[in-house]
């Protein structure tokens, strides 16, 4: 069995709006940890700050990652999906860019968490199918097939 590898979430080095990402990895890295799960909010921000797409500040993102020797582990965290009342396409949307982020920082897990909100169904049936449909977006990304 491998040995568990030291990771951190990138919020839990700065909440500060300018603690930037690139900064955090850096940091990360420098005190041992080799792997960093990266929040969403940290990328927006990275964008932002340098006027690039999220798309882009990932890319960059992953370049950092390798030249500090720390991996992304996971993007997190993709919520609020199922039952949501927004259309399912809209969410099916989201999800299919949250994977793109993910597969550009070559991060092996999205975080996804379980809705919070109140306004949402909770109704069995429409959360299995549109898990089912989250499912069958990420195998077909995969080339693995539906479940």
């Amino acid at each position: 069995m491998a040995p568990n590898k030291l990771a951190i979430a990138s919020v839990s080095l700065s909440l500060y709006p300018g603690h930037l990402l690139d900064e955090k990895i850096r940091t990360a890295a420098q005190h041992g940890y080799s792997g960093i799960e990266i929040v969403y909010s940290d990328l927006e921000t990275c964008g932002k700050s340098q006027n690039i797409s999220v798309n882009t500040a990932a890319d960059k993102i992953h370049q950092i990652c390798n030249k500090s020797n720390i991996q992304a582990l996971s993007l997190a965290p993709f919520e609020n999906f199922e039952g949501a009342n927004s259309p399912l396409e809209a969410r099916l949307l989201l999800a299919k860019h949250w994977l793109d982020i993910a597969r550009i920082l070559k991060a092996p897990y999205l975080q996804i968490s379980s809705i919070f909100t109140d306004d949402c169904s909770r109704d069995a049936a429409v959360l299995t199918r549109e898990m089912q449909a989250l499912s069958d977006l990420l195998c077909s990304a995969f080339g693995w097939g539906a479940l």
